[in-house]
């Protein structure tokens, strides 16, 4: 069983960071926790969950070991092939998923604030 990064993965993983960060805003809002997204104690872990996600179900594994896009320098990344600039489209087709699945995630209980 390997983790790959697929368009649904990186769309779901900036969903529940959006979700998350939104449900607490709300809850700080509301007087039901004392501290938000962006408070000493939770920031490391949205942090961090920001970074797993991101190499794991968005960038992926697979795109960061791909032998297409090592030069002959070592750690280099450069896209000198068709096949080296098809990995790099598709993690960024996959970023810009992200993206638009935290903006989702944000926005699907934004209604709830009002309250």
């Amino acid at each position: 069983m390997s983790i790959r990064a697929t368009k649904i993965s990186a769309f779901l993983s900036g969903f529940t960071l959006g979700l998350a960060v939104t449900l607490l805003d709300i809850a700080k809002d509301n007087g039901i926790i004392s501290f938000n997204a962006d408070s000493n104690y939770v920031f490391p872990f949205f942090g961090l969950y920001f970074l797993v996600t991101g190499i794991l179900f968005v960038i992926g594994i697979e795109t960061i070991k791909a032998k297409q896009l090592h030069a002959e320098a070592g750690m280099v990344f450069w896209p000198s092939t068709k096949q080296a600039r098809q990995i790099y489209y598709s993690a960024w087709l996959r970023m810009f998923i992200w993206f638009i699945g935290s903006g989702v995630g944000m926005v699907c209980f934004v209604p709830l604030s009002k309250i």
